[in-house]
């Protein structure tokens, strides 16, 4: 696809697969060499991905091994990677049913030749 990767047409579907070590180790822990990505740049990427791309599916890998050396860590990892999943698939659905409503809206101007007006103001 030439030009900009984030201008795509809605119908072109993706799957996704994030891998855990490509985080700092603030936001998860693994037993890989880290990267330095925040979960708020994850979520970014995904929202831009989310606007211009149809979702198939999406696997989540880089689980460290659970020996002893790990278990302290992992047990708190672990509260960590669930607290931020649930965030971000909340979040991902407040996105998505937004992003329906603009659709809709658009839909409807285009249908009837009427914008609606911005409230409040």
């Amino acid at each position: 696809m030439a030009g900009n990767p984030w201008k795509a047409e809605a119908s072109e579907a993706v799957y996704l697969s994030i891998d855990k070590d490509a985080f700092g180790r603030e936001e998860v822990v693994t037993d890989w060499d880290q990267g330095t990505m925040t979960l708020e740049q994850l979520e970014r990427a995904y929202c831009r991905i989310l606007d211009s791309r149809r979702i198939l599916g999406v696997d989540i890998c880089g689980e460290a091994d659970r020996d002893e050396f790990f278990s302290g860590q992992m047990s708190a990892s672990d509260e960590q990677n669930d607290a931020a999943k649930q965030t971000n698939l909340r979040n991902a659905s407040i996105r998505r049913s937004r992003l329906e409503g603009y659709k809709r809206e658009r839909e409807m101007e285009e249908a009837t030749g009427f914008r609606r007006r911005p409230s409040g103001g």
